[in-house]
């Protein structure tokens, strides 16, 4: 399971971003929820200040995490791969979040100048939303009084909400396909071979990968497998250059690329790894290959990826260069 959090002032966009998470079929628990029934509970109408006087007295009461704590159980019954957290406040519920659920948890804080939050507020009418903009000031400083601006200072990628809604909307949707990328390691450890050996010839390509041993068919065989992200790839992007394979590289990407063009898979000759080198064979090796799959959500991604890794040259140098934030 993978978390997403967007983190942002009032009307910065971060419900928007959510709609468009929404409709990519993806699950969003809105923190503001939790708020929303307790005000419910205590049979109170839904406005401004009853709301920002219900989460003030919770957090007085039972922390400023409490509505983190509140959302981790519904986080945590559910299956999908990827869930989404609209609504966090301010650094004490990132840092619930982060001692919950560690490297699975990615924050986005998305940022937008108080005059165009103010014109969104206009559009939007809500029932709990500001009617000048000076209350939408005072909604700032409350929020900031809860560690929202040292929220923001430590998410992991920002997003800037400046320009037209369907940019905004493309930044979101290509924000999910790049934290939808799966990458699958794994290497037979054979009887002769010892298993810190293999470990160690997948984390010189792949860096801190988590492996966990399996089992296998073949008696006495062992297999080490783990999973990550486009963060998993840095390492062998990096390799591709110093040992200058681009071209043979992008060819084992794409000689193994699915048809429908959502996969690739290819094999690393484990014994040179072991050493810190590349090299790609021909087939499965005597005591076994390493095998690399790389999921996406869309074929679009794929290329993103394939660009990425192993760019198209021009006399032995890439014709371009991305940097991961491009994706």
């Amino acid at each position: 399971m993978k978390i997403i959090a967007f983190v942002g002032m009032p009307a910065s966009g971060k419900s928007e971003a959510s709609s468009v998470v929404e409709k990519l079929g993806i699950k969003v628990v809105n923190m503001g929820d939790v708020i929303r029934e307790e005000v419910e509970r205590r049979s109170l109408e839904p406005t401004d200040a009853n709301i920002g006087g219900v989460a003030n007295q919770l957090r007085n009461e039972e922390g400023f995490d409490v509505v983190a704590k509140r959302s981790v159980p519904k986080i945590m019954k559910l299956s999908e791969d990827l869930i989404a957290i609209d609504g966090i406040r301010g650094i004490a519920e990132v840092e619930r979040f982060k001692k919950e659920f560690g490297e699975k948890f990615t924050l986005v804080s998305i940022d937008s100048p108080l005059d165009m939050r103010f014109k969104r507020v206009q559009k939007r009418k809500r029932s709990d939303d500001m009617a000048d903009i000076n209350e939408l000031k005072e909604r700032d400083e409350r929020e900031l009084s809860w560690g929202m601006d040292k929220a923001m200072e430590i998410a992991d990628i920002v997003i800037e909400n400046t320009g037209t809604l369907d940019e905004f909307r493309n930044k979101i949707e290509s924000l999910v396909e790049y934290l939808m990328v799966e990458v699958e390691v794994s290497a037979v450890v054979n009887p002769t071979e010892n298993e810190t050996y293999v470990a160690n010839a997948l984390k010189n390509i792949f860096g801190d990968i988590e492996l966990e041993t399996l089992d296998t068919a073949q008696q006495h065989k062992k297999r080490l497998s783990g999973t990550g992200d486009v963060e998993t790839l840095k390492n062998l992007h990096e390799m591709f250059r110093k040992e200058k394979i681009l071209d043979t590289g992008r060819m084992q990407l794409e000689g193994g690329l699915s048809i429908d063009g959502l996969s690739t898979h290819f094999i690393i000759n484990k014994q040179v790894a072991s050493v810190g080198r590349m090299n790609f064979p021909a087939d499965e090796e005597p005591l076994g290959s390493i095998h690399v799959t790389i999921t996406t959500s869309s074929k679009d991604e794929m290329e993103k990826i394939f660009d990425w890794l192993t760019p198209p040259t021009k006399e032995g140098r890439p014709k371009f260069e991305m940097e991961i934030r491009q994706f």
